[in-house]
């Protein structure tokens, strides 16, 4: 069996964030650890529409899809559209968020 000695980090706007069904996940990095990570993974939250127009928040991230894979689940996929990633590819995400993500110029899958 290969060892690819993946490192994987939580990164978060704040030292903590809660999940929708309250689950609380600390930081281990900073959010801009992000910036250099060869994949993003763009998480959700009750917070994540409120995020997609946080300025403060989005100046922190410097994403590049050419040298990074970046994925979203859910109304993460909001983020992907505010953070200059190309929409090559169509979304799935949850009936909730479909028309917001729908609004943001992503195409969902049904």
């Amino acid at each position: 069996m290969k060892n690819y000695r993946w490192v994987i980090q939580i990164t978060c706007p704040s030292d903590s964030v809660t999940s929708m069904s309250g689950v609380k996940i600390e930081a281990q990095q900073p959010l801009e650890f992000a910036n250099n990570a060869d994949v993003v993974l763009v998480g959700s939250g009750i917070y994540t529409r409120d995020i997609a127009k946080d300025k403060t928040i989005l100046s922190r991230l410097n994403l590049d899809p050419t040298r990074q894979l970046i994925c979203a689940q859910r109304p993460g996929t909001l983020l992907l559209p505010v953070l200059g990633v190309p929409n090559v590819l169509p979304a799935c995400t949850d009936l909730t968020t479909k028309p917001w993500v729908v609004d943001a110029g992503v195409e969902v899958l049904n």
